[in-house]
């Protein structure tokens, strides 16, 4: 899928949507303040059951009911879930293809509802706005659906891929009124937008609007990155008209994988970080950043190691600042989430 093609592309481009940080030990030497900390508050596990491939050859479809996420066995080969979203009061939203659902759990990690899509829609993205609007993309028809909490289509929009050939593209985003993807370009493509609570169409002349690099964060600053693999990076901050008006050279060795999460009510922003630390060894961080640039906490993100179906979007941030992460391990799935404390 066009998705998983993005994590290759965030591990392999010198150019994508990442933000580059100043190395964390020499932080805490230098640095005269006190680092926020983070702790697990939510450590749930979740199930899921697999199907396999039959004799014929055809998938056997799983179960759409009940409360677990569905992962398909295909001569070893997992697919699974690919995205998830956290909505303005801490649900989780875990889209499942598989069975053609949306699975959505409390804050706590608890079971809540089950959104069934039926066969007509396979979810591979999912994104909540702030109003708890439900938005699901089918990759295979290229169609934004605004889908109901009971599974019913309430609106949907043809989106052209044409308008991101040739790049990869990462998860659906919500800001304010509009839906966007992210290309490899750091660029922002704006999918559609939303009406009095209603999906909508593009007009003729937003579409025809140029695509611009740079990640319009909703404060309104927009940025783009430049990667020397496992070395550093150039965070640069542009002006209203797409130039760089200021650059940080900030170094991270090691690092391999850099992406821009979200911005909070508070201005900060949150950065997921991968860095190799030795031979089949990746850490995974968040970074809090202030407004003026200055690094708030560092989070170590645990126990990423034997995924069973790997994750394209590994972390979510809400706009109060909690951290969640979801995962389907070999034997259980897991909801994760830290905030400060």
């Amino acid at each position: 899928m066009k998705i998983k093609s993005l994590l290759l592309a965030v591990l392999m481009s010198a150019s994508f949507v990442i933000f580059c940080v100043v190395n964390t030990v020499a932080l805490l030497a230098t640095g005269s303040k006190i680092m926020q900390k983070y702790a697990i508050v939510v450590d749930r596990d979740i199930e899921y059951s697999v199907t396999s491939m039959d004799a014929s050859g055809v998938i056997k479809k799983a179960p759409v009911l009940g409360k677990k996420i569905n992962v398909v066995d295909i001569e070893d080969n997992k697919v699974g879930p690919e995205s998830f979203n956290i909505d303005s009061e801490g649900n989780t939203y875990v889209c499942d293809p598989v069975a053609s659902k949306v699975e959505v759990y409390t804050p706590t990690g608890e079971a809540k509802k089950t959104i069934n899509l039926g066969e007509e829609i396979i979810p591979t993205d999912v994104a909540v706005d702030d109003l708890g609007n439900v938005f699901v993309y089918d990759e295979r028809q290229d169609v934004i659906f605004q889908i109901s909490t009971d599974g019913k289509t309430l609106a949907s929009v043809k989106v052209d891929p044409d308008r991101w050939i040739d790049k990869a593209h990462g998860p659906l985003r919500v800001s304010g009124s509009e839906l966007y993807f992210d290309t490899s370009d750091q660029e922002q493509v704006l999918l559609a937008k939303i009406y009095k609570n209603t999906l909508i169409a593009l007009s003729e002349q937003e579409l025809a609007i140029p695509l611009k690099p740079g990640m319009v964060m909703s404060s309104g600053k927009k940025l783009t990155v430049d990667l020397l693999w496992r070395e550093k990076g150039i965070l640069n901050f542009l002006d209203s008209n797409g130039n760089i008006d200021v650059s940080i050279d900030i170094a991270l060795p090691g690092i391999v994988s850099i992406q821009i999460l979200q911005e909070d009510v508070d201005g900060n922003i949150y950065l997921q970080t991968e860095r190799n630390a030795g031979e089949a060894v990746i850490i995974l961080e968040v970074y809090k950043i202030s407004p003026t640039g200055e690094i708030l906490s560092v989070v170590p993100i645990t126990g990423n190691t034997g995924f069973l179906v790997p994750p394209v979007k590994l972390l979510a941030v809400t706009k109060s600042g909690a951290i969640t992460q979801f995962k389907l391990g070999p034997t259980k799935g897991k909801i994760c989430t830290y905030q400060q404390q």
